[in-house]
């Protein structure tokens, strides 16, 4: 939370769509975050294991607690990373009981959070992952700005 306020207090010059990432910022709310479910926080297809015995999930690194919907939230940019619009990631995220349960401008601050953490590595993280953090950025840049219109 603190570095995406830092970020959008003195943003990068080529910091793309900053008026909605303010307005998304502003809407979120840590009541609505918070819960008691533990939290993988960091899904996508690098922390999947599959075997003959199924899918394991790997690299709790970022494991933590939060509400149930949060996980399916953080889902949603790596759903645009791989091809879906935004749209359809949502369509796919209503599939999941929890997510009916996610606050609209919870969500939306989430996705921004999120996004402006991808663009502050963009900008400033180790060179090697700079230009997939960037394709991130762009992902949750576009989630941020469907879901603020």
């Amino acid at each position: 939370m603190r570095r995406a306020d830092a970020l959008l207090a003195d943003p990068p010059s080529d910091l793309a769509s900053l008026p909605a990432y303010r307005a998304a910022r502003a809407r979120l709310d840590w009541d609505a975050i918070a819960g008691g479910t533990l939290l993988h926080a960091d899904l996508h297809g690098g922390n999947l294991l599959a075997g003959p015995a199924g899918v394991r999930l790997i690299d709790w690194g970022l494991a933590c607690q939060g509400n149930a919907w949060v996980e399916t939230a953080l889902l949603i940019p790596r759903l645009i990373l791989a091809g879906h619009t935004p749209e359809q990631a949502e369509a796919l995220a209503k599939q999941v009981p929890a997510w009916k349960a996610a606050p609209e401008a919870a969500v939306t601050g989430l996705a921004a959070v999120w996004s402006l953490f991808r663009e502050y590595v963009a900008h400033n993280g180790p060179e090697r992952i700079r230009a997939s953090r960037a394709c991130a950025a762009a992902a949750g840049r576009a989630w941020v700005e469907y879901r603020t219109g």
